[in-house]
C-alpha cells in the first residue's frame, strides 16, 4: 500500500496519465488506460488501505469482479469476451508464504525452469479431470495442460491430463504405439500422434526434439481451433490415415476460408508463424499465435497485441525441483481466480 500512495497522481491529463502509469507499472495491462482516464477526470485521493484501494479501482478500471482476498491480495476479472484477461495486486510477503498458489504469477519472464530431479517422486496434490493409464506402465508420471484463448470460458475451462505410468521420456513410443480414440486425448496431443506416426524411426530423439521438427504446422492446428473448422471426430476415430486425411481436409478448409476472411482487419491472420519453445526431455513449454486483436473494441492500447495458446507438458522428475511452480500453473490454468 505504501508504493500506490507514493505513486499516486491525478493532476495529468489522459494520455499523460496513462504514460506515467505504464511507466509504473511497469507494462501495459488490460483496462490502464479507462483507469487513467477516470482517474484524470475524477481526481481520487491516494488510498489508505487496500479497502479503499479495491473501491479505487472497481470505480475507475475497466473490470467485471473484483475481490479482495484475506485483506492480502486483490484479484481483477476483467471477463473479456475473447477471452480471460486477469491481473492481480499481491502484498509480497503474503505471496512468498504461498507459493503453491503464487509462483507462476511472480516468475518473471517467459521461460520456466528446465532443472529436473531424478529422485523418488513427488506426489502431486492436485485433482485431475482426467486420468489416463497406458496399457504398458512403466514408472512416473506425465501432466499435460493446454490453454486456448479463443472464447468466451477461458482458462477457466482448461483441465490437465495425468498419464499415470510413464514420463516425458516414454511418449513418442506410446503415442505410436497406443490405439486412441480422438476424445481419449486433447485435440494438439492428438496432433503430435498423428505427426509422429508419420515418421518411421521415433529412436534417438526427445518428444521436444520431435516437436521441433515440426513447429511449422502448430500454427495452422491452433488456427483450426481459433477458426472453428469443423474435424469429424467419427473419422479420427477410425484408424491413422483417415485420421490424417481428416486433418488434411480441415487444413485444406482453412487456407480457403483465409482466402476471404470474414472481416478485412484480419486479412494478416493467415500470416501468423510465431512459435516459441522451451524444454529439454522432461518438461516442455510452447507458445503459439492464434490469433491477435487487430483492433480491440475496449482497450485501444492492444490493437495489434498477439493472442498465444499455451502448451505445458512435464513429469514428476520435473516436479522433484519445481514442485510449488507446478501446483501454482495449474492452479492458476485450470481457474484464473484463485
Amino acid at each position: 500500500m505504501k508504493w500506490f500512495q507514493e505513486i499516486w497522481k491525478a493532476d495529468l491529463k489522459n494520455e499523460k496519465l496513462y504514460q506515467y502509469y505504464k511507466e509504473k507499472f511497469g507494462t501495459h495491462f488490460y483496462g490502464l488506460g479507462h483507469f487513467a482516464w477516470n482517474i484524470s477526470e475524477k481526481k481520487p485521493k491516494p488510498s489508505l488501505s487496500i479497502r479503499t484501494l479495491k473501491k479505487r479501482l472497481k470505480d475507475n478500471a475497466y473490470i467485471n469482479e473484483i475481490k479482495l482476498n484475506d485483506d492480502k491480495y486483490l484479484e481483477v476479472l476483467t471477463d473479456d469476451d475473447e477471452t480471460k484477461l486477469a491481473w492481480y495486486i499481491i502484498e509480497e510477503e503474503y505471496a512468498k508464504s504461498d507459493l503453491k498458489r503464487f509462483s507462476y504469477l511472480l516468475h518473471e519472464n517467459w521461460s520456466l525452469p528446465l532443472d529436473f530431479d531424478e529422485k523418488p517422486n513427488k506426489p502431486i496434490d492436485f485433482k485431475f479431470r482426467v486420468t489416463i493409464n497406458p496399457k504398458e506402465k512403466r514408472n512416473g508420471e506425465l501432466y499435460f495442460l493446454s490453454v486456448y484463448n479463443n472464447s468466451g470460458d477461458g482458462p477457466i475451462d482448461n483441465y490437465p491430463t495425468k498419464f499415470e505410468g510413464i514420463r516425458l521420456t516414454d511418449l513418442s513410443e506410446y503415442l505410436v504405439k497406443e490405439k486412441f480414440h480422438f476424445e481419449d486425448l486433447e485435440p494438439a496431443l492428438f496432433f503430435y500422434m498423428i505427426k509422429l506416426r508419420e515418421q518411421k524411426n521415433l529412436g534417438g530423439k526427445s518428444f521436444f526434439q520431435r516437436i521441433k521438427e515440426f513447429d511449422r504446422s502448430l500454427p495452422e492446428l491452433h488456427k483450426l481451433f481459433h477458426y472453428n473448422i469443423d474435424l469429424d471426430t467419427d473419422k479420427l476415430c477410425s484408424g491413422f490415415e483417415e485420421a490424417k486425411r481428416e486433418f488434411d481436409k480441415a487444413f485444406a478448409a482453412l487456407s480457403e476460408r483465409e482466402k476471404t476472411p470474414a472481416w478485412p482487419e484480419y486479412r494478416e491472420f493467415k500470416n501468423i508463424r510465431d512459435v516459441r519453445m522451451n524444454g529439454n526431455e522432461h518438461f516442455i513449454q510452447i507458445s503459439v499465435q492464434g490469433d491477435y486483436w487487430k483492433r480491440h473494441p475496449v482497450d485501444s492500447d492492444l490493437r495489434n497485441s498477439k493472442i498465444y495458446d499455451q502448451i505445458f507438458l512435464f513429469d514428476d522428475f520435473w516436479v522433484n525441483t519445481n514442485y510449488d511452480l507446478a501446483h501454482s500453473l495449474l492452479d492458476y490454468y485450470t481457474n484464473w481466480k484463485l
